[in-house]
């Protein structure tokens, strides 16, 4: 498990590497904290989601590489640049 952190209001966020017996994938779990209710996203092993994730105290999703940085979305994983370093 990589990148674990409070993504907002009894809600936990994490990466996390699952293995079967031909493959791996990485993943974003997002477990409600209250309910118990768990979600989980296939990164599709994109390695700004999987290396470099964070959450704001809102619990925006961000991610970063070595071009900008990125807002993320939480159910598409979608990037969206906020910042060009170039």
């Amino acid at each position: 498990m990589q990148n674990l952190f409070f993504s907002g209001e009894n809600e936990l966020t994490a990466t996390a590497w699952i293995y079967d017996t031909n493959n791996s994938k990485n993943v974003l779990i997002t477990l409600d904290l209250t309910t118990g209710a768990r979600t989980e996203i296939d990164t599709k092993n994109d390695y700004r989601v999987v290396n470099s994730l964070f959450a704001d105290a809102a619990g925006n999703l961000y991610c970063t590489d070595s071009n900008g940085i990125y807002a993320v979305d939480r159910t598409t994983l979608e990037k969206t640049e906020l910042m060009n370093y170039i």
